[in-house]
């Protein structure tokens, strides 16, 4: 890249002194919010040179820091620059006149400081002399001398706007010197730029106004001092047509209003730099608000999928837990004497959520020693046959021909992409009485032969022989709670009657399941506290508006939460299950 190459595009960069700053190219806006200044130079010069080299094209990176403003040169190979000083001012001709010829530009000099002059142009010759009044009929107003001063572009008069740099070192900001650094060029010291000096084709004593003839001393044009900070009125394409725009007020815009063509006063001038400034301020604003908007949505997109990581780290050590190969058959019992606890409900859920993580080989009963409700809340099937009906046809187990898994699944119902079988209790109370400690026994043996998991729904008599029998059996003991006193203190009960009988251990490692109710509030932590210490755990499962109308079970229903709450809840059973088969 040649000093002589032209940027096709620019970026602004603003460093501010609180350590925070913005890069801004084309209509994108990037905040800088390194931890120092030398940072945020780095940044910025990296977001430029990713810009350049994407486009292929030379950017004109104009810096605003400490105050002070440069301007660099950043190519598509990433190297960074000193722009070179160049002139912008467009040739202007003078009002119409039969021996006009263009003026002579003014020599250019420098002091002992560096600072750019305008050499003193000769006196002589017809480029200094006004241009004389075209208009002869236009009476001559007192003070318009005062009024008047140069229009760009108009044909008439001069006007020159030019971008001029300078040296001076020892005020440079540090930090913008990359010179030594790896790709980059060793170069001099960056340079200020002016903003926006004005030159005047004719004499630097006055400048003429086109068909009007009278001269404005070049000492009433309000240049801004070197080194001062950029306007970003004088930065911004639109300035330069608005403040073109002939005069709208005063006796200026009355004489426009005729047909005359006289720039604008200084106040309208300052008047439609004002407005800009605060056009611009609004954009930058919205800018800084649509920035600060996609900031804040891509840290909340980046909370949300560090949550769903998360989500999915838990999902798969749960579900690896809960496909653990236990060796051997094994028995999880829900307990609770008292009736509407949520023994049903989560014995089904626990049953369903083990039957789609392992893939079958489970199978839900009810055990209720009169009648359960498990087969009314289960899918229906082909048949209706239940427990008793088994336990009559036990026999037919003994034989080679009867010991396999199409006879027992004449007895139980499939549940269908839930993946697994629910053996029901029989409907006549009188008849599932039959289903005593011996009946128990033979089921479960029965049972055992053909699947991996057992999970028992238990009556609410902690003296019936057929629910110690269960107890027996049992490798994870589960105990659901509803949030009502009753539920809390049965619970207990029921506790303090397995204990009594000589089951602490299996008191001790169970797993309670706090399961809260849209009917029955109750204080969940109050609730938990009781149980602190004298169970291996105790889960929260929320209310689930799918699971409170009694009706058949659908798990495809229920809310997420409800399902990651018993996924949680069954990969504590898994575990504690694995442990029992470790000892």
């Amino acid at each position: 890249m040649s000093a002589t190459d032209t940027p096709t595009q620019r970026a602004s960069v603003v460093l501010h002194e609180n350590g925070t700053g913005q890069v801004a190219i084309g209509e994108e806006l990037f905040l800088l919010s390194g931890p120092d200044a030398r940072a945020n130079r780095a940044e910025a010069r990296q977001k430029v040179a990713e810009h350049a080299k994407a486009t292929a094209q030379s950017v004109e990176m104009q810096v605003t820091e400490s105050g002070k403003s440069l301007l660099l040169l950043v190519g598509p190979d990433g190297r960074v620059s000193r722009a070179q000083a160049k002139s912008s001012a467009p040739e202007v001709s003078s009002a119409p006149s039969a021996a006009s010829a263009p003026s002579p530009a003014p020599a250019q000099a420098t002091d002992e400081n560096g600072t750019w002059t305008q050499a003193e142009a000769p006196a002589t010759g017809p480029e200094s002399t006004p241009v004389r009044d075209e208009i002869a009929d236009v009476p001559r107003l007192e003070g318009l001398e005062d009024l008047v001063q140069a229009t760009p572009d108009q044909g008439r008069g001069a006007y020159a706007k030019s971008m001029v740099a300078r040296e001076h070192s020892e005020d440079l900001p540090r930090g913008w010197d990359f010179s030594g650094e790896e790709g980059q060029p060793v170069s001099a010291e960056p340079v200020y730029l002016d903003p926006l000096a004005f030159e005047s084709t004719e004499s630097p004593e006055s400048v003429t106004v086109g068909g009007v003839g009278h001269a404005v001393p070049a000492s009433q044009s309000s240049l801004p001092e070197p080194g001062a900070a950029l306007d970003p009125v004088d930065s911004d394409p639109r300035w330069e047509e608005i403040s073109a725009r002939p005069a709208t007020q005063g006796i200026r815009g009355r004489l426009n209003g005729l047909g005359f063509h006289f720039a604008p006063a200084p106040d309208e001038v300052q008047e439609r730099r004002e407005e800009l400034q605060a056009t611009i301020a609004g954009e930058e604003q919205i800018q800084r608000a649509e920035a600060f908007r996609k900031v804040h949505e891509r840290e909340q997109e980046t909370r949300r999928q560090a949550r769903e990581r998360e989500h999915d780290e838990r999902d798969r050590q749960q579900r690896a837990l809960i496909q653990t190969n236990f060796d051997d058959g094994r028995t999880i019992t829900m307990v609770n004497v008292k009736g509407g606890a949520g023994k049903t409900t989560a014995g089904f859920l626990i049953a369903a959520t083990l039957g789609r993580v392992r893939g079958g080989g489970v199978v839900a009963w009810d055990a209720n020693e009169t009648r359960g409700t498990l087969g009314f809340r289960a899918a229906k099937d082909a048949h209706e046959r239940t427990v008793v009906d088994l336990l009559s046809n036990a026999d037919a187990f003994g034989t080679v021909e009867g010991s396999r898994l199409p006879t027992l699944m004449r007895y139980v119902r499939q549940q269908g992409d839930d993946q697994f079988v629910v053996l029901a209790s029989d409907k006549d109370p009188e008849a599932q009485e039959m289903v005593d400690a011996d009946g128990f026994r033979t089921v479960h043996e029965i049972l055992e032969r053909f699947m991996n998991v057992i999970v028992v729904d238990t009556g609410n008599n902690e003296r019936a022989a057929h629910f110690l029998a269960a107890i027996e059996a049992t490798d994870q003991l589960v105990i659901p709670i509803s949030p009502g006193a009753d539920s809390v203190a049965a619970a207990e009960w029921t506790m303090d009657a397995l204990a009594a009988r000589g089951h602490e251990d299996l008191v001790r490692h169970a797993i309670v399941l706090l399961q809260d109710s849209a009917t029955r509030p109750g204080d969940g932590a109050e609730i938990a506290a009781r149980f602190e210490g004298k169970v291996r755990q105790i889960l929260p499962i929320p209310y689930d508006p799918a699971l409170d109308g009694g009706t058949e079970i659908i798990f495809d229903e229920l809310q997420p939460s409800t399902r990651d709450a018993f996924q949680e809840a069954t990969a504590a059973i898994a575990q504690g299950l694995a442990e029992t088969r470790e000892n």
